[in-house]
């Protein structure tokens, strides 16, 4: 996370990252037709913090393992949109917030060429942070993933652009009780100066908390 204090209040409008969409083991204790509601590595970039304007693609650990694009303005609920999209494809995300009644996304699978734009309804503004996450669904434990590897995490408002970088981000580590108490479920490495980092996987044990 990047907050915006970092760059004197600025109000971020817009983000945006690529990255290698990870495979899931499938869990045949989660029927496909309930994939809602199933252990989910979720994979997003987004701006704000309380509201929060994010898109992003999660690997889903039903019987046979799904792999979803999705656009959300936080706390709307998800809008499951966009194209198909493997495990191991590149993915590029771009989400902005244009007005009270209009957000941009682009959504793309890089290595087949298929994208779609969306210009959702969008009154809830997050501008505070620009976000680049890894995040656990529902309670349930975290899919083991294994690596998730990005590049190009970029932000800004209309008239700026900021990269990723070792200096100017909060980087957190997901735990069993969102404390440092906790197990460790993922963690980002730092971030290159090339405003890439990997995501990497630790464990997957099933805990209640849906921090």
């Amino acid at each position: 996370m990047v907050p915006n204090s970092n760059y004197s209040g600025d109000h971020f409008t817009w983000s945006e990252g690529t990255w290698i969409q990870p495979s899931v083991p499938g869990n045949a204790n989660y029927a496909d037709v309930n994939w809602q509601s199933s252990p989910d590595a979720s994979f997003w970039t987004g701006i704000g913090v309380s509201s929060l304007v994010q898109a992003g693609v999660d690997s889903i650990a039903t019987t046979d393992p799904q792999y979803r694009f999705w656009t959300e303005d936080y706390p709307n609920s998800t809008v499951w949109e966009g194209p198909a999209i493997s495990p191991g494809d590149s993915a590029y995300v771009y989400a902005e917030y244009i007005s009270s009644n209009d957000c941009y996304y682009f959504l793309e699978d890089i290595t087949t060429g298929q994208y779609q734009p969306f210009n959702n309804s969008c009154p809830y503004d997050g501008y505070a942070a620009a976000n680049f996450i890894n995040e656990r669904v529902n309670g349930l434990y975290l899919p083991d993933f294994g690596t998730h590897a990005t590049s190009g995490n970029y932000f800004g408002d209309s008239s700026n652009t900021y990269g990723l970088s070792s200096s100017n981000n909060t980087i957190n580590i997901m735990t069993s009780n969102c404390l440092s108490s906790g197990t460790v479920l993922s963690q980002p490495s730092g971030v290159a100066t090339d405003t890439s980092y990997n995501n990497e996987w630790y464990a997957s044990s099933p805990y209640t908390n849906g921090c």
